[in-house]
């Protein structure tokens, strides 16, 4: 029986390797804080149960955003990982042919 999940082992352990770490850290949402996307000027409001759209800024409105107002819902990443998200390599150190299925 354990020998018909060392392939599904493998292609796991294949996966987590090879799967990017990009995570990004959201940033923390109080009730009844504003967000406003910039690219499309939809504003939100975040109420106890849900998000909800309140109406599409325009032109000038977007100009005058209060200073609490939220326009990410993303911390920035930092270089590090930006640079690590643009490659595309096999991480150094790992001898991929050991993760074979061996009978």
């Amino acid at each position: 029986m354990k020998q018909q999940f060392r392939p599904l082992a493998a292609l796991g352990l294949a996966a987590a390797i090879l799967m990017p770490a990009y995570a990004q850290r959201a940033v923390p949402v109080k009730d009844f804080d504003v967000f406003v996307d910039l690219p499309s000027g939809f504003a939100f409001i975040k109420t106890p149960e849900a998000w909800r759209f309140i109406r599409k800024l325009d032109a000038e409105q977007l100009t005058r955003l209060h200073p609490s107002t939220l326009t990410a819902l993303l911390e920035p990443e930092d270089e590090t990982t930006a640079e690590a998200a643009k490659t595309d390599s096999k991480p150094a150190g790992v001898d991929f042919s050991t993760l074979a299925y061996l009978p």
